[in-house]
């Protein structure tokens, strides 16, 4: 059972596909070595993750600051060493909210990608009160610049961790906002319903992340959900025709060799990808947006309010939930949170992709 212990925002076979495709040598060898890095890194995470008491006694031994916000900055200049030192440090206690910028000579981390997961903790506290991705103020640690043309993001079980990119196909992946909160959302997924990285859980897993990324991009934008954009880390790729690396709207044309689905009557049932994780998401991803521009308004209240409260009962999910049983909680809470009519709504559109509750 392979549970959350390295969630990447790019699945490996996307890197190995440009691999196949690659003809210059040099471009070829960096991907070669960037998906052998990937490699290593999982097979060490699992080592550890596969045993529930190692987890724990990694949740029990967090940092906290009781009522603080804490996001303690890394630069990895390019290494694939964690660093000791922070670069920056956001240490904000609540609710006077009055800042300290602890600052070293030397900070190469974009202030942007400072500022924006500045944005992303404050989503959670403002509007779920919840402090940090434990709900208990453990101190986030953000580890950027990570490794030389490294072409991902990952949430490793500890740590938030964001490459550079390369120079032919993705920018800087930490300047990207909901892409930060979609690996913070991944923390968030592990200390609520530690959903299984495999298979159903695991397209459960990457779909909750999904969520929590585009609706936090869409709440720091101001926009509703027929103004709002519903392309995932619109922008990331450096090639002509990539436009995102997810469409929530549209499940498999988001670039060129997208294979989403966005129906049950096209669910992958390889073995590749742990089982289809960032295959299959496509389909509860459709439904989600359905549900939310039918409902109307902003995707960050009434839609992921429902989500989120799913995922945080665990009398409704646990780690081997699948489709059919989280649309079906998320129906409960509907009608319970909310009325009938909501309900319905939500039930007509995991029926749009084939789910029937």
């Amino acid at each position: 059972m392979e549970l959350c212990q390295v969630c990447e925002i790019v699945p490996q076979i996307v890197l190995v596909r440009l691999l196949e495709k690659e003809k210059n040598p040099n471009k070829k060898l960096r991907l070669l070595n960037h998906i052998k890095q990937s490699a290593a890194l999982r097979s060490k995470r699992a080592v550890a993750y596969n045993y529930r008491g190692v987890r724990t006694a990694i949740a029990d031994n967090l940092r906290r600051v009781l009522n603080e916000k804490n996001i303690h900055f890394y630069d990895c200049k390019e290494s694939h060493d964690l660093p000791a030192k922070t670069s920056f440090e956001i240490n904000e206690r609540y609710p006077r909210k009055k800042k300290k910028g602890k600052l070293v000579k030397r900070k190469l981390i974009n202030t942007r990608e400072i500022a924006n997961m500045d944005k992303v903790y404050d989503f959670w506290h403002e509007n779920f009160e919840r402090e940090s991705f434990d709900a208990k103020s453990a101190i986030v640690k953000y580890y950027a610049n990570y490794g030389k043309n490294y072409d991902n993001a990952f949430w490793d079980g500890e740590n938030l961790t964001f490459g550079l990119g390369d120079p032919s196909y993705f920018n800087p992946f930490g300047k990207f906002i909901d892409v930060q909160a979609h690996e913070f959302g991944h923390a968030v997924i592990q200390y609520e319903a530690d959903l299984v990285y495999q298979g159903q859980p695991g397209a459960l897993n990457e779909h909750v992340a999904d969520v929590f990324g585009i609706t936090i991009r869409h709440w720091v934008e101001g926009k509703d959900v027929n103004a709002a954009s519903w392309l995932l880390a619109e922008g990331l790729w450096k090639l002509q025709g990539y436009k995102a690396l997810r469409d929530m709207a549209s499940p498999g044309s988001a670039y060129p060799d997208d294979n989403q689905p966005a129906h049950m009557s096209n669910f992958y049932k390889g073995q590749e990808d742990n089982g289809g994780v960032h295959i299959n998401s496509g389909i509860p991803n459709k439904a989600f947006f359905e549900f939310a521009t039918r409902t109307g308004g902003n995707s960050w209240e009434k839609p992921l309010r429902i989500w989120y409260q799913t995922v945080k009962d665990q009398r409704l999910t646990n780690p081997n939930t699948n489709f059919e049983q989280f649309a079906t909680a998320t129906y409960d809470v509907a009608k319970k949170k909310y009325d009938d009519d909501t309900a319905d709504l939500l039930r007509d559109s995991w029926s749009s992709v084939g789910i029937v509750i």
